[in-house]
């Protein structure tokens, strides 16, 4: 099943967070998009994990302008989700056209509580809508109510589906808190932070307090506050994970909303351990419960919130567990995910049948593509009908003729095009039945893009690397146009960092709503031992091809700057290098001229990096491009320093800790400093904690549930006759 979900808003509230949580935590067997507004800046956009469309319309522009966007996009998707009823419109009218399924998730009947014109049309607005959807979401029962009230129709009654939130890892002891009071909204009237601004200057105790969120009131709030007693902080944005920091952190949380669906940042901070106080409105009634007498205060009344805010805070208590438990369970995101994949099935029968998908790549040798696409294909095998085209010459070959057996894979020729093995390669896909066909690096996605035009097959295409160093201007010019075109005859592009997918839009290589990032993730058990042996000199692990990518040359600078510092004594440092390349023998010859031979012990060709790695103290990396460099990434995650040349791939690894630096090799003083950081001592738990952080950002189940969910789309059933 495949789902095109509508959003109308421009930033990180609680509505797109909700709508990013629901598609994280699908099954595999749901794919989505989504349409945002045009003025969605990239923070917004990469909060969603799945191809992200920038409609037409802003999020305060015409709903005819998001209706035109859907209609350009749906075609591939057999059901629209609406979130929110300006999405729900155009939704409607777009499926009036297109005759599709679509979902409406309430986000508050705000129309409803709006201006007199607002709320008299509200009701015909919502019965349109309401009568038309193939499934109507309320996210909170007051919004259940509120149709009982007015009697809206439904096709189907409407189904009441909680938003999920994230458990809290960590929150602050109450007393250790640093944050008296936050609000976190955006600055429009439905959030009314004017009335949060007023009840801040009718408290009597100077606070500290975090103003989180952005829009046209911002200024007005800031110039009322500008002399009052508190220490106020303005944050523009937050992403969700800096959201649950502040309120792990924060005594309170206070909303002054007019009107809510369900405040999905209520039940964070309550998870927390936050009071939560505010404005009586039916959505926070119903989660606070028996404490809503305690905690709310009724509309616009500043005055009584701030000595509700006054007691709270004065009586130094943290929130009752009797108010808190429970909030985790109710709210859990697999219960709403489970919820709302009950929903999609009863509104479109889901599509059905194992995708047959071929892999094709020109190398097979143990680089960093080739070892990404055995891990890869490992991590579906038990999902997916493999098949496989790649050179018979290099050592991974067998390696992927035992995952896909003899009958499903296709030799073909090392890096390079040639018509007898696509015309091989084309009788296999027609002869298996191939629906989609996944191509790794430049010379595959020529056979990919060319495959799919003929056989009708998906075409996926993983960059592995914008590789244009080597590249002339008319090189250059030659493959933005060849890459231009393709995409059009590709139904996914995927880059393996936000680095990749940053330099593809720079060069135009493909529309932004066909690039997503899935980045490389390293099962656990490639991961090395975390013991180190004992040695006089610390070593550092280098992988390299020997090529102009990998940069050799200003290794030898490094190793130059090292030598100097040890004075004529041994080297503290030594370089084991790892790889074979054309260059090899020069390099090394190279060494022996420099005298550097001392430094450096070269290995050549080694069937276990990890080995070498565990008697490593970290990896050096001189690259001067890269898509998402393997080696590094396994060597942080496990537990080793990095040193890197600073290149935006490598910024990718960036955990700002000392495990991680960075450097510029053409920089005497940048060599410098990375002579002194190799000198220094870096302490096990901010390794440990560096190497945490990349495993939560590059998690291996991750990408590969990325990678079947792309691979069900629009999947046929296959008749089990073809093998």
């Amino acid at each position: 099943m495949r789902i095109l979900h509508i959003t109308t808003d421009a930033n990180l509230g609680g509505g797109n967070v909700n709508v990013a949580r629901l598609i994280k935590s699908s099954s595999n067997e749901v794919q989505h998009g989504v349409i945002v507004p045009a003025d969605s800046g990239s923070v917004v956009q990469s909060l969603f994990p799945c191809p992200v469309i920038r409609g037409r319309g802003l999020s305060q522009g015409s709903v005819l302008q998001i209706a035109r966007s859907i209609l350009e996009h749906s075609s591939s998707y057999n059901l629209v989700h609406a979130h929110g009823t300006r999405a729900a419109l155009a939704t409607w009218l777009a499926t009036r056209i297109t005759r599709q399924p679509w979902v409406y998730t309430v986000r508050g009947y705000h129309m409803f509580s709006g201006s007199k014109l607002k709320a008299r049309a509200a009701p015909y607005i919502e019965s349109v809508l309401s009568g038309t959807a193939s499934r109507v979401i309320h996210v909170s029962r007051s919004d259940r109510e509120i149709s009982k009230l007015h009697r809206l129709p439904f096709l189907e009654t409407p189904v009441l589906i909680e938003n999920g939130i994230e458990a809290c890892v960590f929150a602050t002891p109450f007393d250790q808190r640093d944050i008296d009071i936050i609000f976190i909204g955006r600055m429009v009237p439905q959030k009314d932070p004017l009335a949060f601004a007023a009840t801040l200057l009718a408290l009597t105790i100077p606070l500290r307090i975090v103003i989180v969120g952005d829009g046209p009131f911002k200024a007005s709030v800031q110039e009322e506050l500008a002399n009052s007693l508190h220490d106020v902080t303005y944050v523009s944005e937050a992403t969700p994970e800096q959201v649950r920091a502040y309120l792990a952190r924060a005594r309170m949380l206070v909303l002054t909303s007019r009107w809510e669906g369900l405040p999905t940042v209520a039940v964070e901070a309550l998870v927390s351990g936050c009071w939560v106080a505010g404005f009586a409105i039916a959505p926070l009634q119903e989660l606070l419960g028996d404490y809503s007498d305690e905690l709310l205060t009724p509309l616009r009344r500043p005055n009584d919130l701030a000595g509700t805010i006054e007691r709270l805070l004065e009586s130094r208590r943290p929130p009752p567990s009797a108010l808190t438990s429970g909030v985790t369970a109710r709210f859990s995101i697999s219960r709403m995910a489970e919820r709302y994949q009950a929903a999609y099935a009863a509104a479109v029968d889901p599509d059905t049948g194992l995708p047959r998908v071929l892999h094709i790549s020109l190398r097979s040798d143990r680089s960093g593509g080739p070892i990404y696409i055995q891990r890869l294909l490992n991590g579906v095998a038990e999902d997916i009908k493999l098949h496989v085209a790649a050179p018979d010459q290099g050592a991974l070959f067998e390696a992927y003729r035992q995952l896909v057996g003899d009958d499903g894979i296709v030799p073909v020729p090392t890096r390079k095009f040639s018509m007898a093995a696509f015309f091989k390669i084309l009788k296999f896909v027609r002869q298996r039945k191939i629906k989609a066909i996944h191509s790794h690096g430049k010379g595959a996605g020529t056979y990919s893009r060319l495959l799919g035009l003929l056989t009708g097959a998906r075409v996926i295409h993983t960059y592995h690397g914008i590789h244009l160093g080597d590249y002339n201007k008319f090189q250059r010019l030659l493959y933005r146009a060849y890459e231009r075109l393709a995409a059009f005859f590709t139904s996914e592009i995927i880059c393996v960092s936000e680095s990749e997918r940053l330099c593809a839009l720079k060069l135009g290589l493909a529309p932004a709503s066909k690039l997503q990032v899935i980045p490389t993730g390293v099962p656990a058990k490639a991961i090395a031992s975390p013991s180190i042996v004992d040695q006089p000199a610390k070593v550092l692990l280098h992988v390299t091809r020997f090529d102009r990518q990998k940069n050799f040359d200003d290794l030898i600078v490094i190793a130059k700057a090292l030598k100097a510092r040890s004075g004529g004594h041994h080297p503290r440092v030594r370089i084991c290098v790892i790889g074979s390349g054309n260059r090899a023998e020069e390099y090394k010859r190279l060494t022996e001229t420099e005298h550097l031979a001392e430094i450096f012990d070269f290995r050549g060709t080694v069937d276990n990096p990890a080995e070498m790695l565990s008697h490593c103290i970290g990896l050096i990396s001189t690259s001067l491009w890269e898509g998402l460099p393997l080696a590094p990434l396994e060597a942080g995650l496990a537990g080793r320093r990095l040193f890197l040349s600073d290149i935006p791939a490598h910024r990718e690894l960036d955990t700002r800790s000392p495990a991680v630096f960075f450097f510029d090799a053409s920089s005497q003083d940048s060599v410098k400093n990375l002579c002194d950081a190799l000198e220094d001592e870096v302490k096990p738990s901010e390794l440990a904690e560096s190497a945490r952080e990349l495993a939560e950002r590059f998690d291996f189940s991750r990408m590969v549930d990325r990678h079947l969910k792309l691979y069900r789309r629009n999947e046929a059933p296959v008749s089990s006759d073809a093998s």
